[in-house]
């Protein structure tokens, strides 16, 4: 789900005001984070391969990777409030972009809070008693993403028609298409997330989707 922000970001920093150091640095985080997934992926499936006791310990990326993607969501879902902010003059809009930035700071703070807990002591019992804690966060994600999205394709629609310009019309129609696929691929993905880890306490099966 971060890919999309980031191609974003990257094709666009000037027109957004963006340094390149400030992209290339959401990047790089970006990167440390695909890393330490991989680590994880080969810990259990070639390291211990055919170890079944192997499931019942964890990596010590196992833990990064909640708190990795909690602080890059973040990131991203704090600049789609800003942009919300700056392209809608409303009151309404302004208080959604206010209402994003709360709930991006709550799924990051809650994904860093229960990841430290868990390091302190790595067994599945603990994670099973952090479950409502990590539910939290794939949950506040899950909302700001659909709130995300439909803000931006509301604004987007808006801006359509109070244009007269065929190129521009044009334009805004790719990013409406665009944004309505994002957006559908994006909410998708997190409540079949969260559906899963909801329902499959301790299977592990919320990483299909992703």
């Amino acid at each position: 789900m971060a890919f999309v922000p980031w191609v974003c970001l990257f094709s666009s920093w000037n027109c957004l005001h963006l340094t390149p150091n400030s992209v290339w640095g959401l990047f790089v985080l970006e990167l440390a984070q695909t890393a330490t997934t991989t680590h994880q992926a080969w810990w259990y499936n070639v390291r211990n391969w055919n170890k079944p006791s192997a499931l019942l310990t964890f990596p010590w990326s196992a833990m990064t990777v909640p708190m990795g993607a909690g602080i890059i969501a973040a990131i991203a879902q704090i600049f789609y409030a800003w942009r919300i902010w700056f392209l809608s003059s409303t009151v309404v809009f302004r208080l959604i972009a206010v209402l994003i930035v709360l709930l991006a700071l709550l799924q990051s703070i809650t994904s860093i809070v229960v990841s430290i807990i868990f390091i302190l002591n790595a067994t599945p019992s603990k994670l099973l008693q952090l479950h409502p804690g990590f539910e939290l966060w794939i949950a506040s994600s899950f909302v700001v993403d659909v709130i995300i999205a439909g803000c931006m394709l509301w604004i987007l629609y808006v801006k359509k028609n109070q244009n007269m310009w065929e190129y521009s019309n044009n334009v805004l129609e790719r990013l409406i298409v665009i944004t309505v696929g994002t957006g559908t691929a994006v909410a998708l993905c997190g409540a079949l997330t969260l559906t899963l880890f909801a329902t499959t306490v301790g299977a592990s099966f919320q990483y299909l989707p992703a």
